[in-house]
């Protein structure tokens, strides 16, 4: 079963790419060791990336994506460094597709980046296959610049939209493989919610649901404590009861009322929040990295370059020299 397992915006197109690529950063899940037992070697062009496929649509390049999608944002002039990016995590079934076979790293990303191409055809994306998450199931890493080629809008979807749109094409994509298709996904809804929402009447699971997004909504929330907190600053109390996740508040009319995620749709649930978590953790790991590293200014560039080009001149000479001096 391909599954589409998490889609969000990204405020900063630098850290999606630099974090889906992996570029001299370490694999999680003990991967490097589990890549040697199982005789293992990730392409020569990725041997120090946590990618271990990559491919792009509109003629991106993985390892210059953030230059390429700069200046199309410099073109239509979309230079705010807001919301500049949607990332979808599309994930692959073991028995779909097996991490110990290395030509099913090039088809999870061919797959990654027919879907790209079929949900946003005037837009750039790149796609970054990575296999160090748990029991190192195969999962690409999705990264489309909102900016319109042709248009030079900003891609903007009604709330659920990409999600809706991406599942189906997902699943389009899964029956031509022959693999399993999972059921949608949908909020649960009661028959007196449903009728609530249709009379636009107070509904307090759709009141919670919405106190959740907004937790949520803050980009800076990267961890389980910061989550917990920020949803007991709008009204809401968070527990755990085993693999699950359980929240209660105080409704419009100070009722107490609790619901566990079952109750919410799968986008609340403990292991989807979790998810969500851990990869704004770790792209801000890389934002922070990259602050921290010196910028190259363009003098020191065209130097290094021009060393570079009379390194290489020397080592042309050189057996001409040799040549010359035998005679």
């Amino acid at each position: 079963m391909a599954t589409i397992a998490k889609i969000s915006n990204g405020a900063s197109a630098a850290s999606a790419l630099n974090y889906a690529l992996g570029q001299d950063r370490p694999m999680h899940e003990k991967t490097e060791q589990w890549l040697q037992d199982h005789q293992l070697e990730r392409p020569v062009e990725l041997t120090n990336c946590r990618a271990v496929a990559v491919g792009g649509t509109n003629g991106i390049d993985p390892f210059i994506a953030k230059e390429q999608f700069d200046v199309i944002r410099q073109l239509h002039n979309q230079t705010k460094e807001s919301n500049q990016v949607l990332r979808i995590t599309q994930s692959f079934a073991l028995d779909e597709l097996n991490p110990k076979v290395q030509k099913d790293w090039q088809k999870a990303n061919d797959l990654g980046v027919e879907l790209a191409e079929n949900l946003y055809p005037n837009h750039q994306s790149a796609v970054y296959t990575h296999l160090d998450g748990k029991n190192h199931v195969l999962h690409n890493h999705i990264i489309v610049n909102k900016v319109n080629l042709e248009t030079g809008n900003k891609l903007r979807e009604q709330k659920g939209e990409s999600v809706q749109r991406a599942r189906e094409m997902n699943d389009r994509l899964a029956s031509r493989e022959n693999w399993h298709i999972l059921e949608p996904p949908k909020e649960r809804q009661t028959e007196t919610e449903k009728e609530l929402i249709a009379k636009n009447e107070y509904s307090y699971m759709d009141d919670l649901r919405e106190r959740i997004n907004k937790s949520l909504q803050d980009v800076s929330v990267s961890s389980y404590e910061a989550f917990k907190e920020r949803l007991s600053d709008n009204g809401v109390i968070l527990s755990e009861r085993g693999q699950t996740f359980s929240y209660a508040f105080l409704d419009a009319n100070n009722k107490q009322r609790r619901a566990r995620e079952t109750r919410l749709g799968s986008d609340f649930g403990r292991e989807t929040i979790l998810h969500e978590l851990e990869n704004r953790a770790r792209q801000n790991e890389f934002r922070a990295v990259e602050q921290r590293e010196p910028a190259i200014t363009p003098l020191e560039r065209d130097t290094q370059q021009r060393e570079s080009e009379i390194v290489s001149l020397e080592q042309a000479i050189e057996p001409r020299k040799s040549e010359a001096r035998k005679r």
